[in-house]
């Protein structure tokens, strides 16, 4: 297990973080895991490098997700939106 610390989320395109995430990389017998359990993100690759890029993606939809939606939100939802804000 390691620990890979991103200070953008780059997909197609770049969100700047205000401070940087650290994710656990984990091997797998059959790949690679990447993780931020705070964030309930979780993401996996045939290689360490495709498992961030994966997590990228999935942090990036579920950003989209709660910054767009409206005030109809859970509140544990409302609570995943306040901790990507303060991202």
């Amino acid at each position: 297990m390691s620990t890979v610390e991103l200070k953008t989320i780059s997909t197609r395109r770049v969100l700047k973080l205000r401070k940087p995430i650290k994710l656990t990389i984990r091997k797998l017998k059959d790949g690679w895991r990447c993780e931020m359990k705070a964030l309930n993100i979780f993401a996996w690759g045939g290689s360490e490098a495709e498992a961030i890029r994966e997590f990228q993606a999935d942090f990036v939809a579920v950003y989209d997700a709660m910054m767009l939606s409206d005030d109809k939100l859970t509140g544990d939802a409302q609570q995943l939106r306040d901790k990507l804000k303060a991202l």
